[in-house]
């Protein structure tokens, strides 16, 4: 009976073995096929969540760069830059091709704005740059002006500069003593002024000369009853280039000096020019 009872256990145990084998491997395949639908749903809902995000962000980001580019828009007027520009802030109705327009209509708006304001700015500040050298010319003018006295003698001929020989005043060294010219250091708007005194019944004819350009002539009789002979004054404002001769004429009288009647010849630089 015992031999029996084991031999039928040992059946019972070799049939319920591959049974529960089975059941257990069918178990387990159950399980594992449960685990990977379970995180195959888990990945599908992470995945979900990850895009909703993105495209959250994007349509923020979207957002931004259309409210940059309105206010870019009002401080420099675009011209219809954003004409083929989307008109909501969908991200579906943006695209690349939209992107680039708006890329390229910005580039070309902006070239053309910025070579039209050189344009415009260069001549001007080239003009004020001169300006500014004229300026600083006028402000650095150099100090000229000279002041002579006294003839030795009157000039023999009507073309012959009045010689002062003694100089009170010679700054910048325009004035010759030895010849009766000034010669201008620099271009500019002078004043010259001279005296010339002509003995008594005398008829004195006079003139300011630039080179052989007169800027003020005139006559003067000296009265027959003055004491030796009166005195006249003349002067004048002209415009003298660098180099050139300006030079006092005096003729048909007899000129004299004493110390109360004086022949003089003076000048000043007002204002420098271009040369």
């Amino acid at each position: 009976m015992a031999r029996i009872s084991i031999l039928g256990s040992m059946v019972a145990i070799a049939i319920v073995a591959p049974l529960v084998s089975e059941a257990l491997e069918l178990s387990d395949m159950k399980c594992t096929k449960f685990s990977y639908e379970e995180q195959l749903l888990e990945k599908v809902i992470r995945l979900e969540l990850f895009v909703d995000t993105m495209e959250k962000k994007m349509k923020s980001t979207l957002n931004t760069v259309l409210k940059q580019l309105a206010k870019f828009q009002g401080e420099i007027p675009l011209d219809g830059m954003l004409a083929d520009a989307p008109t909501t802030t969908e991200f579906s109705e943006v695209d690349e091709k939209t992107i680039d327009i708006i890329q390229k209509k910005m580039l070309q708006n902006i070239d053309e704005r910025f070579y039209a304001f050189k344009n415009e700015t260069i001549p001007q500040l080239n003009k004020r740059s001169m300006r500014l050298l004229r300026l600083e010319e006028k402000l650095n003018t150099p100090n000229i002006a000279f002041n002579a006295i006294n003839v030795m003698k009157s000039p023999a001929k009507k073309r012959d500069p009045v010689i002062f020989t003694e100089l009170l005043l010679n700054d910048g060294a325009g004035y010759n003593p030895q010849s009766g010219y000034f010669i201008a250091p620099v271009a500019g708007v002078y004043q010259f002024n001279s005296q010339l005194c002509a003995s008594k019944s005398e008829d004195l004819e006079y003139a300011i000369k630039v080179e052989e350009r007169r800027v003020i002539a005139g006559e003067f009789r000296a009265p027959p009853d003055a004491l030796d002979g009166k005195c006249t004054s003349f002067w004048a404002h002209a415009i003298v280039r660098r180099g050139q001769k300006v030079s006092v004429q005096g003729w048909n009288a007899k000129l004299f000096n004493n110390d109360n009647d004086w022949n003089s010849f003076s000048g000043a630089l007002i204002y420098r020019i271009d040369s």
